[in-house]
């Protein structure tokens, strides 16, 4: 949350969420989702974004069909929920100055969702009849920009208009899992986790500027508050009992 107080985990195996008090390290509260897909299997929970102006956690559920949980942050109370989110509800961003909601999903859908009413407002799909896997999302609200990854069936970067929701481009690169912004150095990182490389594209042009061999699996980024300093979590494999084979790290990056 805003005061840095409270850290909002997501427990996708145990189909919950839960709020950690940053200073202790202990368990605040816990919510448990009952809903489940079509065939009766739990939802998990993946992605958490903090809205600030209501104090709400959106929450996307995987399964399908797909949800998204809308949780009072204070009391960790459900609020409502959004309903037919498509197959897989991955990736979530939040555009303040349009209280708009962005939603990918398995089945290659960006859903467009009022944040006032929470009702689907449109379904943006790139519309060349290819499969798409959407995951991550980023947002340059001043070139209307909204970037969506897919790791795994088209294995690109697109690029759609946050307004018409028309694809405008595709970025020159392959597979791509997280993806970040970084405005004060017009900068795009993309991690691609089967790969095992961190990209950097000027965010104008889209050129590869610099590239990172981060094996076995890079995954998720963080940028700082100031914007020089990138962090990368790295992914390990897993054995058959699905434990992993070693212990993940995180990487450190200077932009300077």
């Amino acid at each position: 949350n805003p005061a840095g107080d409270t850290l909002y985990v997501s427990n996708s195996l145990d189909s919950s969420i839960s709020a950690v008090d940053v200073q202790s390290g202990k368990l605040r509260s816990r919510l448990k989702f009952e809903d489940r897909s079509a065939d009766g299997t739990p939802l998990g929970p993946r992605q958490i974004i903090y809205a600030a102006d209501t104090d709400t956690l959106y929450v996307g559920g995987v399964g399908d069909p797909g949800i998204i949980w809308v949780v009072d942050a204070k009391t960790m109370q459900l609020k409502t929920r959004i309903l037919n989110a498509g197959k897989w509800v991955t990736g979530l961003l939040i555009d303040p100055s349009t209280q708009r909601l962005f939603a990918a999903n398995g089945g290659g859908e960006v859903l467009v969702i009022d944040l006032r009413s929470h009702t689907i407002l449109a379904r943006w799909t790139p519309g060349d009849g290819q499969r798409y896997l959407l995951l991550n999302l980023a947002h340059d609200p001043q070139s209307h920009r909204l970037f969506v990854t897919d790791n795994s069936q088209a294995k690109t970067t697109l690029v759609f208009d946050d307004r018409s929701g028309r694809v405008v481009a595709r970025l020159p690169v392959s597979d791509s899992m997280a993806i970040k912004l970084n405005p004060l150095r017009k900068e795009i990182y993309i991690t691609q986790r089967l790969s095992g490389k961190l990209l950097i594209l000027d965010a104008d042009s889209y050129a590869l500027k610099r590239s990172f061999d981060l094996p076995p699996n890079p995954n998720s980024l963080l940028l700082s508050p100031d914007g020089q300093v990138l962090y990368v979590t790295v992914k390990v494999g897993f054995n058959k009992d699905h434990s992993t084979v070693g212990p993940d790290s995180v990487v450190r990056i200077e932009l300077d």
